[in-house]
Order: structure tokens, then C-alpha cells, then sequence
């Protein structure tokens, strides 16, 4: 048993309250049978303050800068663009993640990205772009290192394996078993 008690610093306790004693279990086991749920945790609120933005301005201004056209952004434009670019972002994520709920998922993949951008007439200017980053097709599997140094004739260690372990398999030749029960190796 454990006793929490709320004193002030000459060990008497404060008016009106009093000794609170509290159980817990000295093995530490759970006193109830039933099994723990995940508890479902509330979204992030992000409130942004005024002036800034969650994308670095510094990044934003790089970018801009790449534009060979613009000589010089004022600040208060890369602030704007980088908080237009928030939004953007924000409401594309916001769609793609309507449609990962319509099918009773909780993770966004990128089918629901691709659903969204063809569907969408506000971001069809991306289908273009992410059939580039989408590939049509799986992925070719990588090639050993050992076989892309010296090409296709040389072996891994791997392969030098199954190849021995086929030929234990195998058996080096027939073995007769003699009448007095000593083995005999026939060659073929």
C-alpha cells in the first residue's frame, strides 16, 4: 500500500486537504484481465505565427535564386511564396488523404497520390510530373557486385556454394553394398 500525502515545508498539511491512500499492486500485474487498445491520438495542430513559415526561407530563396530571370526577391515575397507553397502542399495532402479514408486505410500511399492528381482537376498540372517519378513498372533487380566487376562469366560466392552443395547431393558415384556389408565406390 501507498500513501501520497501534500505537506508544506514544516511537514503539516495544508488546510482542508487530507491523507489520500492509494493501492497499487505489489507484483505491478494489472488488476483487470482485459487486453490494452491503442489509443487513438488527436492530430497535431499546427498554428503558425506570423512571419514565418514552417518551409526555411533560406531553402526557398536558393530555389528562387536558380531562376537565372529573377535577379533579386524581396523577403517579404519569399516569405509569401514559401507560405503559398504551405498551403498548396496542405491541400494536396489533405485530398490524398480523403481518398486513403474512403478506403479505410490510415497510411497514405502512392496510388491515393496518383487518384487524387488525375481526379483533381486543381492538381492535374502534376500528372505530367509524377508519371516520371511513378515507374510503370517493378523495379530490375540488382546484379551482384561480384558478377557487375567482372561480368557474367564470373561466379559469386553464393553460387559457388549451391553449385557444391548439388554436387554433394549428387554423390561422387554409385556405392554397392558388398554381401559381407563393407561398401564398394563404382566409378561411372
Amino acid at each position: 500500500m501507498e500513501e501520497t500525502q501534500t505537506q508544506t515545508q514544516d511537514g503539516t498539511l495544508p488546510e482542508g486537504e487530507s491523507v489520500s491512500t492509494t493501492q497499487t499492486p505489489v507484483d505491478g500485474a494489472d488488476q483487470g484481465t482485459s487486453t490494452k487498445k491503442r489509443e487513438k491520438k488527436a492530430p497535431a495542430v499546427y498554428t503558425r505565427t506570423i512571419g514565418t513559415s514552417p518551409l526555411p526561407i533560406a531553402r526557398v530563396q536558393k530555389i528562387l535564386k536558380a531562376d537565372e530571370e529573377l535577379i533579386m526577391v524581396q523577403r517579404e515575397a519569399v516569405l509569401a511564396i514559401a507560405i503559398a507553397t504551405e498551403q498548396f502542399v496542405k491541400r494536396l495532402m489533405e485530398a490524398v488523404q480523403r481518398v486513403a479514408q474512403r478506403e479505410r486505410r490510415t497510411t497514405v500511399q502512392q496510388r491515393d497520390m496518383l487518384s487524387v492528381v488525375r481526379r483533381a482537376d486543381e492538381f492535374v498540372f502534376l500528372d505530367e510530373i509524377m508519371q516520371t517519378v511513378v515507374p510503370s513498372e517493378p523495379p530490375a533487380k540488382r546484379k551482384p557486385k561480384a558478377l557487375e566487376k567482372a561480368g557474367e562469366q564470373a561466379t559469386t560466392l553464393l553460387d559457388q556454394f549451391v553449385v557444391n552443395a548439388r554436387q554433394d547431393e549428387e554423390g561422387p558415384g554409385d556405392v554397392f553394398v558388398n554381401e559381407d556389408g563393407t561398401m564398394t565406390l563404382l566409378d561411372s
